[in-house]
């Protein structure tokens, strides 16, 4: 194959990239990296990544990051609970179901609580997912 065969150009440096790079480069692949973020902001990144997968992790080794980065991480438990939140959970569904299933039969409770708390319910998850995604 020619040396021109052999180039690469990677568009973006964030961390799909600059493992890419890596990569090409450790295989003797000629990679050039274009990034749109100069030197003075490129730092001021937030990573959006929480958590990272076990292909990502055996990625990290192969191009021989795993070590660096294992010992700065923190190693999530197989199964998480929050029992706090679970516990609370089942005691307000202990109290209101009963009241509901008593209700349901009425007129009242169907025709005026049954879309004012679908109303509630729905502006509370609106704000809930308004919160988890931009704040």
């Amino acid at each position: 194959m020619s040396d021109a065969a052999q180039r690469v150009i990677v568009i973006g440096a964030g961390p799909v990239g600059l493992c890419l790079a890596l990569r090409l480069a450790q295989q003797g692949i000629s990679v050039c990296v274009v990034e749109a973020l100069g030197e003075d902001n490129f730092l001021e990144q937030v990573p959006r990544a929480g958590t990272n997968h076990p292909a990502t992790l055996e990625l990290f080794d192969s191009i021989g990051l795993y070590d660096r980065l294992a010992p700065r991480g923190i190693v999530a438990p197989l199964v998480s609970f929050n029992l706090g939140v679970e516990l609370g959970q089942i005691v307000v569904a202990a109290l209101v179901l009963p009241v509901i299933w008593k209700l349901r039969t009425k007129p009242a409770f169907i025709h005026r609580w049954v879309p004012a708390s679908s109303i509630l319910v729905a502006l509370l998850g609106g704000y809930w997912f308004v919160q988890r995604i931009w704040f």
